[in-house]
């Protein structure tokens, strides 16, 4: 493998990433193109689409040591011109000298660094704070009413509404509700979308037909503190030009998170840091079904 090959492979798979949503969108490594002379070779080739008319944009990437300089900036304004490439990106591992940043404006190329923290030259060179919203569902308490029909019924053995199963009932609308509460423990009630009649089987095997059916959700609300650095497949491409910043990892690797991050119970107690980016996660127990009789 040619030296600097694992950089643009690297940058490949950001770009790969951030395109894979656009339909009308592809990313090359390495490909030659047609210029005024000959081939020119192109380290990431990002093709798409603006209606009938196809646009090429060229990405050059510099696995150097140091800032590049304006000499590569020029040089990449005339690779643009001469494939008849309509934007170009320039990748660097380091950074980019003052005038570079300048010229670089000045033509409307793009500047990135991007950076891998499996890799220990392209690691992050500050650190990208993480919180990780948590809302877990610690337990359930199912409540209805219906006409009693002797002692025999025991109501933990309920576990079906509809024929449909509770944990299925509960799971669904965990997965397809955004819930908002406070932090700390709370209860939060629904009515499950479910048709009516609405009934339990008995053990005689009748119908019984039941009312005022809903379900307390007992969730617990934290707030779990770490880095994006110490997460091994985090990837990281910045655009100085348009200060935005793009994090790129596998979500299994935060599987852990409850081990190796702080916990904290109220957001007012996390520390004071500028641009922390926000992920939520959902956990739903195992229900601990609690019939509660009306």
């Amino acid at each position: 493998m040619k030296q600097g090959t694992e950089f643009e492979l690297l940058t490949t798979d950001l770009f790969s990433q951030l395109s894979k949503d656009r339909e009308f969108e592809s990313v090359q490594h390495d490909v030659m193109l047609d210029g005024l002379d000959g081939k020119r070779q192109i380290d990431v080739l990002l093709t798409g689409k603006v209606g009938p008319f196809e646009v090429k944009t060229i990405i050059e990437c510099k696995d150097y040591s140091k800032n590049l300089n304006i000499m590569e900036i020029d040089a990449l304004h005339s690779k643009m011109l001469d494939v008849k490439a309509q934007k170009a990106v320039l990748v660097a591992r380091k950074g980019f000298s003052r005038k570079a940043v300048i010229k670089a404006k000045r033509l409307g190329i793009s500047l990135c660094t991007a950076h891998s923290a499996s890799k220990e030259k392209w690691k992050f060179a500050l650190e990208l704070p993480l919180v990780i919203t948590e809302y877990a569902c610690e337990k359930s308490s199912p409540s209805f009413e219906f006409t009693a029909i002797g002692n025999s019924l025991n109501l933990q053995s309920i576990t079906n509404f509809n024929d449909i199963p509770l944990a299925k009932i509960i799971a669904n609308y965990w997965n397809d509700t955004e819930i908002e509460c406070e932090d700390g423990m709370n209860k939060h009630k629904f009515y499950p979308d479910i048709p009516k009649p609405q009934w339990i089987t008995v053990p005689d095997g009748r119908k019984m037909e039941i009312k005022n059916f809903h379900i307390t959700l007992h969730i617990q609300k934290s707030y779990y503190f770490g880095y994006f650095n110490n997460i091994v497949s985090a990837k990281y491409l910045q655009f100085h030009d348009e200060n935005k910043r793009h994090v790129i990892f596998n979500p299994r690797d935060l599987s852990d998170y409850r081990k190796t991050f702080a916990r904290f119970t109220n957001r007012i107690e996390l520390p004071p840091i500028k641009n922390i980016m926000f992920i939520g996660v959902k956990l739903l127990y195992n229900p601990n079904a609690e019939i509660k009789l009306k």
